[in-house]
């Protein structure tokens, strides 16, 4: 969470992908996601986060204060989750 005097980086207008907007914050890759609570994305949502993810490589969801739960949830739209690393 940026503090409030914190520049906020913005590397390149944001794309909108319908559910959400993705802000570029660097020319090749990362994105700040904005809109809605990410659990509150329907089917279409999550395949346009697939793709934004796709597309910026990494993204930020700042201020989503996702419970335990909601985490797993979210994480699991990307692929099965690891009960712990092998490493």
């Amino acid at each position: 969470m940026n503090a409030p005097d914190a520049p906020v980086l913005d590397a390149g207008a944001a794309i909108d992908h319908g559910a959400f907007r993705a802000v570029p914050l660097a020319p090749l890759i990362g994105a700040r996601i904005e809109g809605p609570r990410l659990t509150a994305l329907d089917d279409a949502g999550i395949a346009a986060l697939r793709r934004a993810l796709g597309h910026h490589g990494v993204l930020f969801a700042p201020a989503q204060h996702l419970d335990v739960d909601e985490h797993k949830r979210v994480a699991g739209w990307f692929g099965d989750a690891l009960e712990h690393h092998p490493h």
